[in-house]
């Protein structure tokens, strides 16, 4: 999906950084909301807002990490990096994507997407059997540096 501009801004970094490029990352951060689940919903602590942050390797252009919070309205936030084990990531031209397995129920599983069109996707499987698709719209957001 993004390889042209990983790739262009994985050689500006090579460039700019010499012989520590293999060590850079680039990191993509992504707000989104509106999120619509089916079947609906009827939480009383609703997700208000879903962050995701994608760091790919620089010079491999592969996945370290996808990670994915969600924040209620209470202000709990619930991170699939630790709801769900034996993560897996994996990209195509149609979107980035990761999978896992619960810890608290082995026999779930999750695969989350965010493609071209700028909608992340979390689709929940009960024994193999989708569950529960739920679907936000989300735009890239630039982090703050500290």
């Amino acid at each position: 999906m993004k390889k042209i501009l990983l790739i262009a801004t994985a050689l500006a970094l090579t460039e700019a950084m010499g012989a520590n490029a293999a060590q850079a990352s680039i990191v993509e951060t992504y707000e989104c909301g509106a999120t619509k689940s089916n079947p609906p919903d009827n939480d009383r602590d609703p997700i208000v807002k879903i962050k995701l942050q994608i760091v790919i390797s620089a010079g491999s252009n592969e996945f370290r990490a996808f990670d994915v919070d969600h924040y209620a309205a209470s202000g709990k936030i619930y991170s699939r990096q630790d709801q769900y084990r034996d993560r897996r990531y994996w990209s195509n031209d149609k979107a980035d994507s990761w999978s896992g397995v619960s810890v608290r129920m082995p026999n779930l599983t999750m695969v989350g997407s965010i493609n071209s069109k700028g909608y992340y996707v979390e689709k929940q499987f009960d024994g193999g059997r989708l569950k529960g698709t739920t679907t936000s719209a989300c735009r890239a957001v630039e982090e703050e540096s500290h």
